[in-house]
């Protein structure tokens, strides 16, 4: 498995690609279960997996927050979500799309995370810095 920023990527727009050998029920499951989000971002989550629901990602040790509400939700094929940190409540908020499409044994994983604008190139950086490390850990998680 290797996530990798993909030529769909702008400044505005971060997108990232990787194939998981899982299903895509099981990855959407990652995204849409507080106890699966636990398997591989947060150590604390809350989610109700509904157009409007929460989904809330804490790390207590780092007193960071992640407050957002389900934007689309297309069972085993589309998760969408808005968030902003709890913590930084003067930063944007900020819209993540996930997309997935099964592909031979496993899933083709899209995730699309943005908007930026032109001065928050440090930010949009960060974030691909984030998702490179923890999506590896949902491939893991999904692979168990």
């Amino acid at each position: 498995m290797d996530f990798h920023e993909s030529d769909g990527s702008t400044p505005a727009v971060l997108q990232l690609t990787g194939f998981v050998a899982a299903a895509p029920e099981t990855i959407w499951r990652c995204f849409t279960n507080a106890a699966a989000i636990t398997s591989w971002w947060s150590p604390e989550a809350t989610a109700e997996a509904h157009v409007g629901g929460p989904i809330v990602a804490a790390w207590p040790d780092m007193g960071w927050t992640m407050r957002g509400a389900y934007t689309e939700l297309v069972e085993d094929q589309v998760v969408a979500f808005s968030w902003s940190w709890q913590h930084e409540p003067d930063r944007p908020e900020r819209h993540v799309r996930v997309h997935l499409a099964p592909q031979d044994d496993g899933t083709l994983v899209t995730l699309s995370h943005g908007t930026y604008a032109a001065r928050e190139a440090d930010e949009r950086t960060s974030h691909l810095e984030g998702w490179l490390h923890f999506l590896p850990k949902l491939a893991d998680a999904a692979d168990d």
